[in-house]
């Protein structure tokens, strides 16, 4: 009976040498109110805040904006409504979103947005949305690397927020390294296409995201959904001399040519549109790039569908 209370004891004391912030809620989300507004939103996509809490915005922001035209009566709604900030009402159904409402206000919207306002803040911005999306299925400890550096956030929504959307689920960073498909043996290949260094995962993302178009985001994205003998295959670890082994070469095949692989991957997102993805000169959704992109962003399409 000693021997249980001098246990009890000392889990008590150790409990309480813990710092409070180690007790905190996950540093790298937001338990976020949902508003009546976007509560009815979501109603018209089949999601219900409280019963589908865990998912709610990875879903919605998928059903609002997958499709082209997108979800049109809940868009409508959304942009017509212009739906109120949840005002910590009592009893409205919280959410997790990925980040904190600081991380979003300093890395994407580039003003305060409290937790009140945040879910409101994402559904309303396509670029957002598209961010929020994938941000959500990326595990702890890569969502937590992102979280300590949002310049790499800023950079993904101003320029590649369409590709991260469709490949960055497969974005993994382990103790401050990107951890590529095809493993170690595969980390030459790698860097020698996107000219940055692993260990270096801030350049590394901003480049796998953001250059050709999104072609190697496209690759890397399909590779990491391999068996390890099928992904060593692909990127032709098998090959001996070590020149003919080129990443870039694997973004196109013989019959899905690089020319294939480039817009109808991921377009250019128009400078002139506005946070909310829609083009003055277009009308409320946008032109061609903007019809294209919403439905790939989501892997609706293959970018050799039209091959």
């Amino acid at each position: 009976m000693k021997m249980l209370r001098a246990l009890l004891f000392l889990c008590l004391t150790i409990v309480a040498g813990f710092p409070l912030n180690a007790l905190a809620a996950d540093p790298g989300a937001e338990d976020a109110p949902v508003s009546p507004e976007i509560a009815a939103v979501a109603r018209l996509v089949e999601l219900d805040p409280s019963r589908d809490r865990a998912r709610f915005m990875s879903e919605l922001t998928r059903l609002l904006y997958e499709q082209f035209p997108p979800r049109a009566p809940a868009l409508a709604l959304l942009r017509n409504g212009k739906p109120a900030p949840a005002l910590s009402q009592p009893g409205l159904p919280r959410v997790p979103v990925p980040l904190t409402a600081a991380s979003w206000s300093r890395a994407i919207f580039r003003r305060p947005i409290d937790a009140d306002q945040l879910v409101a803040a994402i559904i309303s911005d396509r670029r957002a949305s598209l961010m929020c999306h994938t941000l959500a299925a990326l595990d702890d400890e890569t969502l937590e690397f992102l979280s300590q550096h949002l310049d790499v956030l800023t950079r993904l929504y101003e320029g590649s927020a369409a590709s991260f959307a469709a490949f960055g689920a497969s974005l993994h960073i382990r103790d401050g390294r990107v951890a590529p498909p095809g493993g170690d043996t595969a980390i030459p290949l790698w860097e020698g296409a996107l000219g940055e260094r692993v260990d270096a995962p801030d350049r590394f993302v901003t480049a796998l995201f953001g250059v050709h178009g999104g072609r190697l985001a496209y690759l890397y994205d399909t590779i990491a959904q391999l068996e390890a003998p099928n992904a060593a295959f692909a990127l032709g670890l098998w090959i001996a001399d070590p020149a003919v082994q080129d990443v870039g070469d694997r973004a196109g095949d013989e019959n899905c040519g690089s020319e294939h692989v480039g817009p109808a991957v991921v377009p250019v997102e128009d400078p002139h549109q506005d946070r909310n993805g829609d083009d003055p000169e277009q009308g409320e959704h946008g032109g061609d790039g903007e019809r294209q992109g919403g439905s790939v962003a989501f892997g609706m399409s293959s970018p050799c569908s039209e091959a």
